[in-house]
């Protein structure tokens, strides 16, 4: 990217050179792409993973996601305590699938917070908004899977938004054979008839497509299956330890001691 920026060579030329389209090369240099510079981009891509991963995979609403707090995150138990919005119902706790834990114990290593602070705050560390989540967030995600997907020859995406990937979650729990009275509590649904409009959008999976969503979900569909209905898996899978815990506790601690109060 710095590169094509500083260098003085037409767009075809560049092209040529890289094996790229000289359209983008253009962008590039116009920053339509790429904005922001490598290190910048890198503290960012951490939380937009993690928030996306946490709507996808525990089918968390929106809302939900922004009153998130680190009282909630039981990284022992491996489970997200999903605080109350809409009804009684909401308010659930909802597994990990191994991949997710991974995800948000990254997230937490590398954004520390106390018990009393959000889990996903802003950049200038108050509480978010779901106007943030659709526009901060997911949108710029689904604006780069589209260059993806384009560059690869497969059709754009059209739409998404915090709710698809809540439906998402939703097909994940039937793929993984988790029962509908399950899938109603995961998903704090009060209504039956929605849970199972929801739930019975199968995705279309072929041999490949099974072992794409369960490298995404970190362990076999059978395996993700019995850590959503609550149950431990057999294997050597296991929630992570305390002292990986104390270890993340006394860097957020050692963190929090050095960094100024400071609220702009």
């Amino acid at each position: 990217m710095r590169y094509i920026r500083a260098s003085a060579a037409s767009n075809r030329v560049l092209a040529r050179e890289l094996g790229v389209s000289d359209v983008l090369i253009s962008k590039v240099r116009r920053r339509v792409l790429w904005d922001v510079e490598p290190e910048a981009r890198s503290r960012n891509e951490i939380p937009r993973l993690a928030m996306c991963a946490t709507l996808a995979f525990a089918g968390l609403r929106n809302r939900e996601l922004c009153l998130l707090d680190g009282e909630h995150m039981d990284f022992a138990a491996g489970r997200i305590r999903v605080p109350r919005v809409k009804s009684d119902a909401s308010e659930r706790v909802v597994p990990m699938v191994p991949a997710l834990r991974e995800i948000l114990l990254g997230h937490r290593a590398e954004h520390p917070y106390a018990l009393s602070d959000p889990v996903f705050p802003t950049s200038n560390g108050t509480r978010n908004t779901t106007h943030n989540i659709r526009r901060h967030v997911v949108d710029p995600v689904r604006a780069r899977a589209t260059e993806l997907l384009v560059d690869a020859g497969r059709p754009a995406i059209q739409r998404l938004t915090p709710h698809t990937l809540r439906r998402t979650f939703a097909s994940i729990l039937a793929e993984c054979n988790v029962p509908p009275r399950r899938a109603m509590y995961l998903l704090g649904h009060t209504d039956p008839t929605l849970t199972m409009a929801v739930y019975q959008q199968i995705l279309d999976l072929g041999g490949a497509g099974i072992k794409t969503l369960e490298g995404l979900l970190g362990a076999r569909l059978d395996e993700a299956g019995q850590i959503l209905c609550g149950r431990q898996p057999e294997g050597d899978w296991s929630p992570i330890g305390h002292s990986a815990l104390k270890a993340l506790d006394r860097k957020t601690s050692a963190t929090r001691q050095e960094e100024p109060n400071d609220d702009d």
